[in-house]
């Protein structure tokens, strides 16, 4: 091979300049840079790459390279987290992990996604899978693999990465019979087999009260939900009431009632999950200060993660670190999907607000509008509405089956680490049978 035929090196592509390059050819060489700065472990060459994306962008580029040069980022992300040392490292908070999701997240979400072809959409939501499974939140992740496959069914790191994941998450899972079956199976069986000091009392842990009352909760959320989708006519609890025509048309009754019951009961998983946490872990917050935002912090020192967490290796309890961030830091929940973005902000207002509910076709012809931030009204149509709870419930249900796996994980830990000489006898809970659920 001659000189003029030789690949060039990293340092030559670095050289070059990207001022008289027309977009295209400039991606494709900064595409190239990140390559080969991953695949060298260079640091340099990737920190070049995102300073050559920059000067790009004040070019003022159009939505596909916009969304392309996040995805770039992303990459870049990613290959400094591989060349890191501490990549093997159980790593609950890293700079890398969170601007991986970041970048990817943005290219998703930007208008210019949408103009990617087949192949393109596959490989951002394939990343976003990887990252979110290397998380813990392994059930995120498969739904961004499946979102790949049906883009490019045959997509090959989908579903090479998809059928890890699964292999993982069977892995992870306490009953060896639930692997064929596992998204049922994890959610449904009950919590394995805890092992309490005989001081505890002669009863059952607390942890396995707190877990009954939370999946109950979220059951109930999941059917009042479909309760208030599927009514029809007047429920006899609205007949008399008294309410004015606010001339906005919005949507009062029962129905619409119990769907706000299902956002605030599957919401409400969330510091529930905490609270048990806090118990399980003797993380030592107080009760009346515990919850989903400050579970993994030490009270008073911001953002320092807990010292039994830090370092941790428990993949399903990092994973309910990270989908805590998707909720509570607003950097992060700005770029979650459309549907979940607001979540938190629709929560605050049931909470301690208003959250009023219109028909869409009706709202439309309304010449009075609601200003939600001088009202102190949440505005939200009923398709939004069941949209945003659907994504709650599944975020939810998403947490219950982190908190379960990870207290399997926790509880072999603690196995192994007793050893051999510590004495257990086994209580053996018998199940609660479907016809005591009732009040008579």
């Amino acid at each position: 091979m001659t000189n003029k035929q030789r690949a060039p090196n990293l340092e030559s592509l670095m050289r070059r300049r990207i001022g008289d390059l027309p977009d295209g050819k400039a991606m494709q060489l900064i595409g190239t840079i990140i390559d080969m700065g991953g695949d060298e472990r260079s640091s340099a060459a990737l920190d070049h790459a995102d300073g050559l994306l920059a000067q790009l962008a004040e070019r003022g580029l159009p939505d596909r390279d916009v969304s392309r040069a996040h995805y770039f980022r992303a990459n870049i992300w990613s290959a400094k987290r591989r060349a890191s040392p501490d990549c093997s490292a159980w790593l609950w908070k890293s700079e890398h992990i969170d601007g991986e999701i970041l970048e990817l997240r943005k290219a998703l979400g930007h208008p210019g996604f949408a103009k990617f072809d087949p192949v393109e959409r596959a490989q951002i939501h394939t990343n976003l899978g990887n990252v979110l499974n290397h998380t813990g939140r392994f059930i995120e992740a498969i739904e961004y693999w499946d979102r790949a496959l049906a883009s490019v069914p045959r997509f090959a790191m989908a579903w090479g990465n998809r059928g890890i994941g699964l292999g993982y998450y069977a892995g992870s899972l306490y009953d060896p019979g639930h692997h064929a079956v596992m998204m049922i199976a994890a959610f449904e069986s009950m919590l394995p087999s805890i092992s309490a000091g005989m001081d505890e009392g002669p009863g059952p842990p607390a942890v396995i009260r707190h877990f009954n009352l939370i999946k109950q909760e979220f059951c109930a959320a999941r059917y009042a939900l479909y309760e208030g989708m599927n009514s029809a006519g007047v429920h006899f609890s609205d007949r008399g009431v008294l309410l004015y025509n606010t001339l906005d048309y919005p949507t009062l009754g029962f129905a619409v009632e119990r769907m706000k019951m299902a956002f605030r009961g599957a919401y409400a998983v969330f510091d529930k999950v905490a609270f048990l946490l806090n118990d399980y872990l003797n993380l030592g917050i107080p009760d009346r200060q515990v919850n989903f935002r400050n579970l993994w912090f030490v009270k008073g020192k911001g953002k320092t993660l807990h010292p039994s967490l830090d370092g941790l290796a428990n993949w399903p309890l990092r994973g309910l670190f990270w989908l805590s961030k998707d909720i509570h830091e607003e950097g992060v929940r700005e770029v979650t999907e459309p549907d979940a973005r607001e979540l938190y902000e629709l929560r605050n207002h049931m909470e301690h607000k208003f959250v009023s509910v219109h028909d869409g076709f009706l709202r439309s012809m309304s010449p009075n509008s609601v200003e939600a931030s001088e009202s102190g009204i949440f505005d939200i149509s009923i398709t939004d509405l069941i949209t945003k709870t659907l994504r709650q419930l599944k975020l939810s249900r998403a947490a219950i089956i982190y908190l379960s796996l990870g207290i399997h994980v926790e509880e072999k830990r603690r196995f192994e680490t007793r050893g051999s000489k510590m004495i257990s006898v086994p209580m053996i809970l018998p199940v609660w049978e479907d016809k005591w659920k009732r009040l008579d």
